[in-house]
C-alpha cells in the first residue's frame, strides 16, 4: 500500500536571495528485503511553490514537464527491486529510509571515443566538478575503443601481469577504473553510463543508488523489450549481487554496476554490454583465466537492439525520472578528461 503525501512546513527557507516556503512532497510504503521482515520506507522531495518562485523560475519551467517528474519518481520509488540487504535493513532500526531531493539532472553523451582513457578521465572530471559545486547532478553516458578495465586491488593478485598481457595481445589495453567490483571489457559495442550526485555524507546511500541504478537500467532495456532484473548470474564477469541480467541464475548478465564515493559526491556507474559481446568472451576467459577465476562464456550475449537505441532508452529514462535534455560535454571538461591520459593505463603504450 502506498501514500502520496503533499504538504508545507512550517518553516521558510532561503533560495538565492528570496525567502520562499518549500512544499515537501511524501511516498511512503512497504517493501519486503529478502531474508528480512516487512520494513517501511519513504522518499521525500523539497520542491518551491511556483507563486513563491516565480513562473520563470528553472524549477517551475514548462510547469506539465515537473508534474511528470513527480509521477516519474513516484514510480520510480516505488519499483525499488525488493533484494534490499539485512545490513541495509538494519541500518536505521530495521527501517529503509532515504531521501531523493529534486533536482534536474544533466544527460551528457559521448560516443566513439578514440581513446578510452578519455572516458575514465571523463568521469572522473565530472565527479570533480559535482563534487567542487561546478556543475549539477549529471548523467554520463560514452563510448569508445576496445578496454580492460580492472581496480587496483587486482593488480596486486597473482597472476596479474599475465592476464594483463594477455588482454594487451588481443588489442585491449587495461587500465585501472578507480571504482569498486572487478575486471571487466568493452569495446565500440559497450555503453559506461554513470549517475554522479553531490553527496553530504559519504557513509549513507550506498544500498539506495546500488538500487536506483538497477532499477533505472533495468526499466531503460524494458523500453526495448528486454526482462531484465537485479541479480547476480553464474560465472559472470565482475561478479556481485548488483548485475542486470536476463534468464536469472543460468542467464545472460546485460550490466554490471560500481560505485565510487568521495567526499562530496558519488558517483554510480554502469558498463552495458550492447553488442558485439563475442569478442568481449575472448578477451575475459584468458584474463579471468590467467587470475584462476571462474568465467562462463554463456554469461555474455548481444542484445536485440543496437547502441545508439540504448543510449536513446537510457536518456529518455533519467529523463522522465529527474528532468534534464541531452548535450555534449563542455569544452572544460573535455580538456581536463584529456589531461589525465597515461594516469589509467597498467602498462605503457609502447604503440
Amino acid at each position: 500500500m502506498y501514500e502520496l503525501q503533499l504538504c508545507a512546513p512550517a518553516c521558510i527557507s532561503r533560495k538565492g536571495s528570496q525567502r520562499v516556503r518549500p512544499w515537501e512532497v511524501r511516498l511512503c510504503g512497504e517493501t519486503r528485503g529478502r531474508g528480512s521482515s516487512f520494513g517501511l520506507w519513504h522518499s521525500r522531495v523539497s520542491i518551491y511553490s511556483p507563486s513563491s518562485c516565480g513562473a520563470g523560475s528553472s524549477l517551475w519551467r514548462n510547469g506539465p514537464r515537473r508534474s511528470s517528474f513527480l509521477y516519474a519518481l513516484a514510480n520510480s520509488t516505488r519499483r525499488v527491486p525488493s533484494f534490499e540487504s539485512k545490513e541495509r535493513n538494519a541500518s536505521s532500526g530495521g527501517f529503509p529510509l532515504w531521501e531523493w531531493y529534486l533536482s534536474i539532472v544533466e544527460i551528457v553523451v559521448l560516443e566513439h571515443l578514440d581513446d578510452p582513457e578519455d572516458g575514465f578521465g571523463l568521469q572522473q572530471a565530472v565527479l570533480e566538478e559535482v563534487a567542487s559545486g561546478e556543475r549539477g547532478p549529471t548523467a554520463l553516458a560514452w563510448t569508445s575503443s576496445r578496454y580492460v578495465g580492472v581496480t587496483r586491488p587486482e593488480t596486486c593478485l597473482p597472476g596479474f601481469e599475465g592476464a594483463a598481457e594477455a588482454a594487451e595481445n588481443l588489442g585491449f589495453p587495461v587500465l585501472i577504473r578507480n571504482s569498486g567490483g572487478g575486471a571487466v571489457a568493452a569495446n565500440e559495442g559497450s555503453i559506461s553510463f554513470s549517475l554522479t550526485f553531490p553527496v553530504k555524507d559519504l557513509r549513507h546511500g550506498l544500498y539506495e543508488r546500488y538500487a536506483e541504478g538497477v532499477d533505472l537500467v533495468a526499466a531503460a532495456l524494458g523500453r526495448l523489450g528486454v526482462v531484465a532484473e537485479s541479480g547476480p548470474v553464474e560465472g559472470e564477469f565482475c561478479p556481485g549481487a548488483h548485475s542486470v541480467r536476463s534468464g536469472g541464475w543460468r542467464g545472460v548478465k546485460h550490466a554490471g554496476l560500481a560505485q565510487r564515493v568521495t567526499r562530496r559526491a558519488a558517483r554510480l556507474e554502469a558498463l552495458i554490454l550492447v553488442t558485439e559481446t563475442g569478442e568481449l568472451v575472448r578477451v575475459l576467459e584468458r584474463f579471468y583465466g590467467a587470475l584462476a577465476f571462474p568465467f562462463r562464456p554463456d554469461s555474455l550475449g548481444d542484445l536485440p537492439a543496437d547502441v545508439s537505441q540504448v543510449i536513446e532508452a537510457l536518456s529518455t529514462e533519467t529523463s522522465e525520472r529527474y528532468g534534464g535534455e541531452v548535450r555534449q560535454p563542455q569544452k572544460r571538461t573535455l580538456a581536463k578528461a584529456r589531461s589525465s591520459r597515461g594516469r589509467w593505463r597498467v602498462l605503457p603504450d609502447t604503440g
